[in-house]
């Protein structure tokens, strides 16, 4: 029961992903976002390289449980640093919003948008169904370690933060589109 509750409330930390990009886009000019966006996302992911092996470690030597206290006592720590550390800043405009309009700005979007739902919609349950159970499947297959896999994890994070700025400036350059046609072309073959 109590794995069932805090899975339910790791996926509502999902929230604050949207306000990330709001923040990002709020703060980067225009000719420059993708550089910023890959910044960020490099921040978020550098991290990982010493995480990622100190998760396994933790778990095959303590027990997973002790990953999960880890991360909460982290968590509250970077929420502690938000509220005292950061302001609001954007100007939120009208804050009455009603259920029929916000159901009909998520359900009726501009036909570029509905392209977009779909395609990231698609590629999300298509990378999904492999990402999903790939960590099991190393284990089962080839019988590695927790220690063993944060390495390898390690590795796809380690090509993501060297992939990051390039990316952002590839973006600034050529647009979204076509990196976003590049990305699925190199990534055809993973799932």
């Amino acid at each position: 029961m109590v794995s069932r509750c805090w899975r339910s409330l790791f996926g509502l930390s999902a929230i604050g992903w949207p306000a990330w990009d709001a923040a990002v886009a709020e703060s980067s000019p225009a000719h420059g976002r993708g550089v910023a966006y890959s910044a960020v996302l490099l921040a978020g992911v550098a991290p990982s390289l010493l995480t990622r092996p100190i998760g396994g470690v933790l778990a095959d030597r303590i027990g997973y449980w002790s990953v999960y206290l880890v991360g909460l006592a982290g968590e509250a720590a970077c929420l502690a640093v938000l509220l005292s550390a950061f302001r609001e800043s954007a100007s939120t405009g009208d804050r009455q919003v009603s259920l029929r309009g916000l159901l009909r700005r998520v359900f009726t979007p501009s036909k570029d948008l509905w392209r977009f739902y779909i395609l990231t919609g698609l590629d999300s349950l298509l990378w999904g169904v492999s990402m999903g159970v790939l960590p099991a499947i190393v284990v089962s297959q080839f019988g590695v370690s927790n220690i063993e896999l944060g390495v390898l994890t390690t590795v796809l994070s380690a090509t993501m933060i060297a992939s990051q700025i390039p990316a952002g400036v590839l973006i600034d350059r050529i647009g979204p589109v076509k990196v976003l046609a590049l990305s699925q072309a190199l990534g055809y073959r993973w799932p």
